[in-house]
């Protein structure tokens, strides 16, 4: 029988120790925990947890969590969960979301022991009586003036964390007075920038005539789910959102990217930003750094000449998320491995969170062999010293197989100081062949073809359930233009970049006349083939099929008949 913990008893039991070596993490795993250590730490009132990392993970309060359980026995924690009404739904056999519930639910599910209780996949952002200066670039003024389209009768819904002050852009016709927002969901319960408002204001720029639809995807990827489902079902013909969750599978399709797959498979033509990580960004199979050591246990991993750690800066204010995952099925049931993921201080001896003016969590060893734990490890850290902060990411396999490894980065005011990896940066549903992953190029570049450093290159890699190399990203679109936002004003990022493609493929759906006459496939293949060719000649990892270009698009659809539905992905790609 499991020795279960309450959440204040294994968060006892996870602060021991002031660095991870010393800690008893064979002890701790013995006891089988079936709580994250990340949920432990963040839902205990008692443990010093600054506002700004909450805000950063999406939640408002410390009592309202959004959590994920992965079980063996889904019928009878079904049974559980359905007490807890509209707050929880079975995502796949093995795994629930539930939104929103209280530290004494998160309690009674611990309690019960039908599984392991990990933080639901949370949203960040993807953004690193005003007009675009993407309107220019991307050629669609002219196209707009030529053949006269503006993507009348195209339906656009959006997907960010908030659109709420839209009054202020009517107001100043930077947006039209009927954008819907599709379920009332406009975000403004949660923490949010009104990021879908600056990027409903980009599409108004260059498709003036779509209908345009909101829904906030934030915080969970349950609310993801929904908003990509509602907008589907309020009759979008092009989704598009700025979102990335880092708690959502890298090495095979998650949730979210089956509901866009779904949402593809309906008719909808879906773009989304490929990403601001390449700067930030490790990929590589496991290596062990002194396999001779004669301690099972100790298996640290070797970023590269023999070095244990990766080094990251943190700035005075600057918040700092690790995400760990490796490349096993993330359905809690199959699992071959066990990493643990921590954090050093500068002189790779000390916990940085037990040293004053360092707040958050910097030792997970959740126990994958031993629960039904997905392949997933988190650290956090907060600087509120006035100083910079230098902390030492360690990966160790604690137990299984060698296998591939993700280190994704969230949270602002780091810098990653060696080993970064800027290939392999884009993850999670914009991999999904046949959504548009879209890279930024800063709409003032005087040529407009040197891609932004933070934008995320390819290839995606997919390990389950079958292996493939997906190619991404699928085209650049421009960033660095202006909204009536002061804070995006200039508005940077592959979320501004999204956008700006969503509304060309507005304008080329109006043209072709609407998506009973030319296929969302047709439209994808177009808005690829007709790109500007950047970078490498064909192709290529940094730019995808290249810089977007509307009229070359529209001639591309003018000169070529309507074929089938089917995608160029992975076949020749020449005009």
């Amino acid at each position: 029988m499991r020795r279960i913990l309450s959440v204040t008893g294994v968060l006892c039991l996870l602060m021991t120790g002031a660095a991870w070596a010393q800690t008893d993490e064979g002890m701790a795993k013995s006891g089988h925990l079936n709580i994250s250590g990340m949920l432990t730490h963040l839902s205990d009132p008692d443990t010093p947890v600054h506002t700004r990392m909450l805000r950063n993970l999406g939640m408002q309060r410390r009592d309202r969590l959004h959590i994920a359980v992965y079980t063996r026995e889904p019928d009878q924690l079904q049974t559980l969960l359905d007490t807890y009404g509209q707050a929880c739904r079975q995502i796949s056999v093995s795994r629930f979301y539930c939104s929103n519930l209280t530290p004494l639910q998160l309690d009674q599910i611990a309690q019960a022991d039908l599984g392991w209780v990990g933080l639901q996949p949370l949203a960040s952002l993807r953004r690193g009586s005003v007009t675009s200066a993407g309107d220019d670039v991307l050629g669609t003024a002219n196209l707009r003036a030529r053949l006269g389209v503006d993507g009348s009768g195209v339906n656009i819904g959006v997907i960010s964390d908030g659109l709420v002050n839209l009054q202020a852009s009517v107001d100043s016709g930077d947006l039209p007075d009927n954008v819907q927002i599709v379920n009332g969901r406009n975000g403004d319960s949660e923490n949010n920038s009104d990021e879908g408002r600056a990027m409903a204001e980009i599409i108004h720029d260059l498709a003036p005539g779509a209908n345009l639809f909101f829904h906030t995807g934030f915080p969970s990827s349950l609310d993801m789910i929904e908003a990509i489902e509602a907008l589907t079902a309020a009759g979008a013909h092009i989704i598009v959102d700025d979102l990335g969750f880092l708690g959502e599978p890298v090495f095979e399709d998650g949730p979210i990217a089956q509901a866009v797959q779904t949402s593809v498979d309906s008719g909808v033509v879906y773009v989304t930003s490929a990403g601001n990580s390449a700067l930030d960004n490790y990929h590589a199979m496991y290596r062990e750094l002194n396999p001779n050591d004669g301690d099972t246990d100790l298996n640290e991993h070797d970023f590269g000449g023999g070095d244990r750690t990766m080094a990251i800066t943190v700035a005075p204010g600057g918040l700092l998320f690790v995400f760990l995952q490796w490349a096993d099925r993330f359905d809690g049931l199959s699992g071959t491995a066990d990493y643990d993921l921590h954090l050093l201080d500068a002189s790779e001896t000390m916990n940085p969170c037990t040293l004053q003016g360092l707040i958050g969590f910097c030792n997970s060893i959740d126990a994958q062999l031993q629960t039904t734990a997905p392949p997933l490890e988190q650290v956090a850290l907060l600087n509120t010293r006035t100083e910079a902060v230098t902390v030492n990411v360690v990966i160790n396999r604690f137990a299984g197989d060698v296998l591939p490894l993700q280190l994704l980065f969230n949270g602002g005011g780091f810098i990653v100081e060696e080993h970064n990896v800027p290939s392999n940066s884009i993850f999670g549903h914009p991999c999904v062949s046949d959504a548009l992953a879209i890279g930024a190029i800063d709409a003032n570049d005087p040529g407009f073809d040197t891609i932004e450093r933070f934008s995320s290159q390819e290839p995606c890699n997919i390990y389950f359930p079958d292996r493939q190399t997906r190619f991404k990203p699928d085209v650049a679109g421009a960033d660095g233009v202006n909204t009536t936002l002061p804070f995006f004003t200039p508005f940077f990022g592959t979320s501004a970049a999204a956008p700006h493609v969503a509304a060309v493929a507005a304008l080329l759906i109006e043209l072709g006349g609407g998506l009973n006459e030319v296929s969302p496939s047709r439209i994808r293949d177009i808005v690829r083939l007709s790109a500007t060719d950047l970078g490498a000649v064909g192709p290529d990892p940094i730019y995808g099929f290249g810089a977007v270009e509307a009229e070359r698009a529209a001639n591309l659809l003018q000169s070529t008949i309507n074929t089938a539905p089917q995608s160029i992905m992975g076949v020749d790609h020449t005009l």
